[in-house]
């Protein structure tokens, strides 16, 4: 089946490619500024790795899932200190450019993004919802809560005015690369709203698998089957992308399920295996001290690289585009904010202007 191109595919394509230009650009101009950025992650997530295995874990063999990069859970701790230092410091360097008043608009439009497209999508929300979710909590089954938490704050940044037009492109991209090639006759990506409403619900999930309490995995899984089962049910007969969603949201929960492993435990250079002794006596007497000292380079390796490439990004991010059509219900985006040339300035950037025919029933923010 060919499927003609997607005005959003060459929009990403072409974002994102200045993205990139301008990010590198960014760090080897301001060389120092990316080296502090890598140089600070290190050492704080390289403490922060140590304390965890030696205080609270008692060995460098840790839980799956947790915010540690031990024995048995090296990917899922690596990729924690890699985003989360990719997140925080993309938000202090995007902080830094915007200027306080053009951060805190960003922030605050959350909700009003949220909104629109919920609005927009009308009855087919609560399915590309619980579409999202599914593959998030799935996601959690597999990677755990920590790397949950951390893309949860990603998914939410992903709304933003600033950002939610690259983030449709980029899923646009995705559909197209995956479900493409999965099942061909549904190659056509959703419409804009849908694809936000379907971020959302990933939102919510990842936030639903960090927060609540789940020692062995089986809660997040049990909530991925039951919101994938729902969605699948809800679109039942429509064979729209929702019900293309839930049939791989199902998948993939099943393939979290059979790459799932169960984490082994053993005390090797925690406190309480060298009788909690102080600092100095636990890295000079403690045998299994260079283990958790060993264990935690990979986290810290993982949080430089981020942070590097987090404050390039964050410094980088292109203000959002001025003219978009208003049709939500186009192949185009609509226009997110208009921001004004000096992004340091402490004016908030002026709102939108829309025309009367929003498509929805409510008026637009």
């Amino acid at each position: 089946m060919t499927v003609g191109l997607d005005p959003r595919e060459a929009g990403a394509r072409a974002q994102l490619q200045a993205w990139r230009t301008a990010a590198g650009a960014s760090a080897r101009g301001n060389l120092r500024t990316t080296l502090l950025f890598a140089g600070s992650a290190f050492a704080v997530s390289y403490a922060v790795n140590v304390w965890l295995m030696a205080a609270v874990y008692d060995g460098s063999e840790t839980p799956g899932g947790t915010p540690a990069s031990g024995g048995g859970n090296e990917v899922s701790g690596t990729l924690f200190y890699l985003l989360g230092a990719l997140l925080v410091s993309s938000l202090i360097s995007f902080r830094v450019k915007a200027g306080p008043a053009a951060f805190a608009l960003e922030a605050a439009s959350v909700l009003r993004v949220a909104r629109s497209a919920l609005a927009h999508d009308r009855a087919r929300a609560r399915v590309h919802v619980l579409a999202g979710a599914s593959a998030a909590l799935a996601v959690t089954f597999l990677l755990g809560p920590a790397v949950a938490a951390v893309l949860f704050g990603i998914f939410l940044a992903a709304m933003t005015p600033a950002m939610w037009p690259i983030s449709v492109g980029i899923v646009v991209l995705g559909w197209r690369k995956i479900v493409g090639r999965v099942v061909p006759t549904r190659a056509t990506p959703p419409v804009t709203p849908a694809i936000l409403v379907g971020l959302l619900g990933a939102a919510i999930g990842f936030g639903v698998g960090w927060v609540v309490p789940d020692d062995g995995g089986g809660g997040a899984l049990m909530l991925a089957l039951l919101a994938g089962v729902l969605a699948f049910v809800l679109d039942r007969g429509k064979a729209g992308p929702a019900a293309t969603l839930g049939v791989l949201a199902l998948a993939a929960t099943v393939a979290a399920l059979l790459g799932h492993a169960l984490p082994v435990l053993a005390d090797d250079g925690g406190f309480s295996e060298c009788d909690n002794p102080d600092l100095v006596s636990w890295l000079t007497a403690c045998d299994g001290s260079g283990s958790v000292l060993g264990a935690s380079l990979l986290g810290a390796i993982a949080a430089g690289l981020g942070a590097a490439a987090g404050s390039a990004a964050g410094s980088s991010v292109p203000p959002p585009p001025p003219a978009y059509p208003p049709d939500w219900n186009s192949e185009t985006p609509p226009p997110p904010p208009a921001y004004p040339p000096d992004w340091n300035s402490e004016t908030p950037p002026p709102p939108p202007a829309y025309p009367p025919d929003w498509n929805s029933e409510t008026p637009p923010p």
